[in-house]
């Protein structure tokens, strides 16, 4: 059963999360807000106008010092040339960036182009809102409806859009039956042919759908190849496009950069050398495909808060809702997002990774604050920092 909506309530973030992240500095790591900036649109919320001068330049002063360690001028292993952190409250949209895009290159900053990975599934999990919103798809609503050849089953149970949106379908990580041939892209290359026949037998469940929570791309990646063809459009990004990107007017998201995304687009690094460029095949699109830019992804979530009217408005409910468990001790799933205590109070959260880039979200829905990390190395361990600036951003101002 398909729990209630519950009304919307106030949640606050905590200051208890301060002790998750290490202070120091790491020698020889440089620092600084050579990027960043605020917005050149407006801040979202009521309350208008450019961020205080001051409290930006406060916030760089305690931030550059927790970014600092994550940095090495080559990208060495755990670390970025350069890392992003956009912040957004009501009347607050500000992007800080340190390092270097690249090598030899320029400082990031908010409208810099990077591979957001899984944050993917949070756009696709609104999505799945929006259809069951308007009545064109329903969270109960079996796999067997859009795979005419077969779809997975268990026990005498169903895959239903529910258990795909909250990683319990009991599907793999990636059909086993698949080799991409590709380095560091499990994904790529893969077509509507090996998803139907990894529905119709090639992708034996794990567990009973709707047991187990199981983190699976095939899954994330077959919710929005369905929601695709439900809507009949030509693809995950012409269906995101209409329903989420034009309406919010997120210029810069998209799975295939345009030429002008290519040219502000970041280098991923992995162990020191350059990282193969993200590649995933269209029916896993909706699981990790998008590339964006810290303030396409403030203004994504700020729609949370009502920004983007109405119906974005509900359908962030439904994504919002926590439906079950997560597989880890108090965090559950929302469509496609995780619902967890911080320090008391309930944060939303889902981390990013690809072959030369990790990113962390973190925001909470009312009242609204918004944390975006992003980093040019693969398996940057950036949630201290997200958790912590947070934290910082929850203070008065």
């Amino acid at each position: 059963m398909v729990p209630a909506i519950p009304s919307p309530s106030v949640v606050r973030f905590h200051p208890a999360a301060a002790g998750l992240l290490l202070l120091l500095l790491a020698p020889g790591c440089g620092s600084g807000n050579g990027g960043g900036g605020a917005d050149a649109g407006a801040p979202f919320g009521v309350d208008g106008g450019a961020p205080d001068a001051a409290w930006v330049a406060a916030f760089d002063a305690w931030l550059a010092p927790q970014v600092a360690p994550l940095l090495d001028v080559n990208g060495a292993p755990g670390k970025a040339t350069g890392v992003v952190v956009g912040v957004s409250a009501p009347g607050l949209r500000h992007a800080f960036g340190y390092g270097v895009s690249r090598v030899g290159g320029e400082a990031p900053h908010g409208d810099t182009v990077f591979e957001v990975g899984s944050l993917t599934k949070v756009y696709t999990g609104l999505l799945l809102g929006l259809a069951v919103e308007d009545g064109s798809a329903a969270l109960d609503e079996p796999l067997d409806a859009f795979f005419p050849g077969g779809a997975p089953s268990r026990g005498g149970t169903s895959v239903s859009l529910l258990d795909l949106a909250t990683h319990h379908s009991g599907l793999p990580n990636y059909d086993p039956g698949y080799s991409s041939g590709v380095p560091m892209n499990p994904g790529a290359n893969y077509a509507e042919a090996d998803l139907a026949a990894c529905m119709a037998g090639g992708c034996p469940l794990d567990s009973v759908p709707g047991t187990r929570a199981q983190y699976s791309n095939l899954g994330s990646g077959t919710l929005g190849y369905v929601l695709g063809k439900r809507a009949g459009a030509a693809g995950y990004q012409a269906l995101l496009s209409q329903r989420v990107l034009v309406p919010l007017q997120l210029q810069d998201t998209a799975t295939v950069p345009s030429p002008a995304q290519q040219a502000r687009l970041a280098q991923g690094y992995a162990g020191g050398s350059p990282a193969p460029k993200l590649q995933i095949g269209e029916p896993l699109a909706g699981a990790g495909a998008l590339r964006s830019t810290a303030f396409d992804v403030l203004r994504f979530v700020e729609s949370a808060s009502g920004t983007g009217g109405p119906a974005l408005a509900a359908a962030w409910q439904r994504v919002l809702t926590p439906y079950r468990g997560a597989g880890v001790p108090g965090t559950q799933m929302g469509l496609q997002v995780a619902v967890e205590p911080v320090g008391g109070a309930t944060v939303y959260s889902k981390s990013g990774g690809t072959p030369g880039f990790s990113s962390h979200l973190l925001f909470t829905a009312s009242p609204h604050a918004a944390v975006v990390v992003w980093a040019n190395g693969k398996a940057v361990e950036i949630r201290p920092l997200a958790l912590a600036a947070l934290e910082r951003l929850q203070a008065p101002r």
